[in-house]
């Protein structure tokens, strides 16, 4: 089977706890079991995740209690995705320290969103609500692409005295504006140089 559609984090939590559980007892978890290990509110929540595992290719199941059983999508999943680099939290409220190098964790994402070579994109998650009438809400992932060169209105990340921030771009006279873009007013615009802008947003990934 070919896989064209990636994991969501929340998915990928699901079937690592699948796996897991498969190679410590031989036998798949119940629905009842998967909910109280990781904290579910209910067993129909537990039961579209699994919709949406069985969707994508990832598990076959029927109606017995155990009879979860994995695919495996390992080969499909590296033909169509790209392990990206989650390098933390960006603030999109009052700027927040971000390093560069602060690598958390690797996280893999749709080759469909990945226009240039993967080493050119990182991930980060936000915080704050400045840029909710941009699309970009509290905890969102962000995937954002290095490059050289921004057009009016790009939503950017910049780095100010080692703090980042996401803002949309708007060039003047010698200088940037990083602009909100939220439906609270408190937040009000920062001026930065050129130079402080280190990626564009892409999309916000699902999660």
């Amino acid at each position: 089977m070919k896989y064209t559609k990636n994991l969501t984090l929340k998915q990928k939590r699901v079937w690592d706890y699948i796996n897991s559980y498969l190679k410590d007892y031989s036998v798949s978890p119940t629905i009842e079991e998967i909910q109280d290990s990781l904290g579910f509110r209910s067993t129909r929540s537990v039961s579209q995740y699994l919709e949406a595992l069985r969707d994508k290719g990832y598990i076959t199941k029927n109606r017995n209690a155990r009879s979860i059983e994995l695919l495996d999508p390992s080969e499909s999943v590296r033909a169509t995705t790209a392990l990206i680099p989650l390098l933390g939290m960006a603030s999109c409220g009052t700027p927040e320290f971000f390093a560069d190098n602060n690598i958390e964790e690797y996280l893999p994402v749709d080759n469909s969103l990945i226009k240039n070579t993967p080493s050119e994109y990182y991930l980060l998650k936000t915080s704050g609500t400045s840029m909710n009438k941009a699309g970009i809400n509290d905890n969102s992932l962000v995937l954002i692409q290095k490059q050289a060169g921004y057009e009016q209105g790009d939503r950017v990340v910049a780095v100010i005295d080692d703090k980042a921030t996401i803002k949309k771009l708007y060039k003047g006279d010698g200088a940037i504006m990083l602009s909100p873009a939220s439906t609270d007013d408190i937040h009000k615009p920062i001026i930065a140089t050129e130079g402080a802008i280190c990626g564009r947003v892409v999309c916000v990934v699902p999660m």
